[in-house]
């Protein structure tokens, strides 16, 4: 997932907002030295600073051989198995880029890549921030994807880790957490992890690994080991285990939660912002400040 467009200069309405979630070109050589090799556009700041910004992204990633899904159907060949990989957004804001958002069209999109190819993965931009479990409505999704023939649904938003499951040979990493990413203020998004998974020819888990990694000061994932690895696959253990053992008012006490750790995440961000409003530019300052206001308002 690619929350950010990698483009020269100032390419956003206003000179008040290119410093938000914008990178440079650059820094596409240093993800392929990485081992990326597909890059996920769909996700709600795809189009944070307009459509050139995002096609120069597209080229930029292009020309080093990086795949980019969300637009359209991608479908590669691994020795000689097809692998289908699709990407969605369901998050609804004015910058974001998707498809569709649609639950029919998407399993219906599934079926399709399904009938050309053995192994579908999903990248899905979708759920609540900082909450560590999906809501009802994403495991009666990511249900009816898997039904609908994907092998593997690979979830991101959330800023933090949510569970795993298993469900009809398929597997649901619901969310990854964070991985390269500034947001070090909340401490939850520090942790993630890498998620490596084997798959048979036919489609099916067949295995998977996880990988915890730590967020550094230098915005930099450390793989974790002793002590600190083992707390961490436990709180993923501890996670999964809210899809498997659902209980019965889930949707109201997810809500309930949802409300709490949104004020505790947004208390922290004023914070943060506050400590270092003196190393903003004035114009983003107030930029920043006027949208406070009018999400205040509305």
């Amino acid at each position: 997932n690619l929350e950010a467009v990698l483009a020269c200069g100032v390419i956003g309405k206003t000179a008040s907002n290119h410093r938000q979630l914008i990178g440079s070109p650059s820094s596409v050589l240093s993800s392929k030295q990485a081992g990326f090799n597909v890059l996920s556009i769909a996700n709600n700041h795809a189009l944070e600073h307009g459509n050139t910004a995002m096609l120069d992204t597209i080229e930029h990633l292009k020309k080093e051989h990086i795949r980019t899904i969300g637009q359209n159907l991608e479908i590669i060949e691994i020795k000689g198995t097809k692998v289908a990989l699709l990407a969605y957004c369901l998050i609804e804001d004015s910058t974001a880029y998707t498809s569709t958002v649609n639950p029919d069209q998407i399993c219906s999109q599934i079926k399709k890549a399904k009938s050309e190819a053995s192994l579908v993965i999903v990248s899905m931009h979708w759920g609540d921030e900082f909450i560590q479990r999906p809501s009802l409505r994403q495991i009666e999704l990511a249900h009816k994807m898997i039904d609908s023939g994907a092998s593997l649904i690979i979830g991101h938003h959330p800023h933090v880790v949510q569970g795993i499951e298993m469900y009809n040979n398929g597997l649901i990493a619901y969310s990854l957490g964070n991985f390269v990413f500034d947001m070090g203020y909340i401490p939850e998004t520090r942790t993630s992890f890498i998620l490596e998974c084997s798959l048979t020819y036919n489609g099916k888990m067949d295995d998977y690994n996880l990988f915890p990694i730590y967020i550094n000061d230098a915005f930099q994932p450390v793989p974790l080991s002793g002590v600190e690895r083992e707390q961490a696959l436990g709180e993923i253990e501890r996670l999964s285990r809210y899809t498997s053992e659902r209980e019965e008012n889930y949707s109201e006490s997810y809500e309930v939660e949802l409300l709490s750790r949104r004020k505790r995440a947004r208390n922290k961000m004023k914070l943060q912002f506050i400590k270092n409003i003196y190393r903003y530019p004035f114009e983003f300052t107030v930029k920043v400040m006027a949208d406070y206001a009018r999400k205040i308002v509305k």
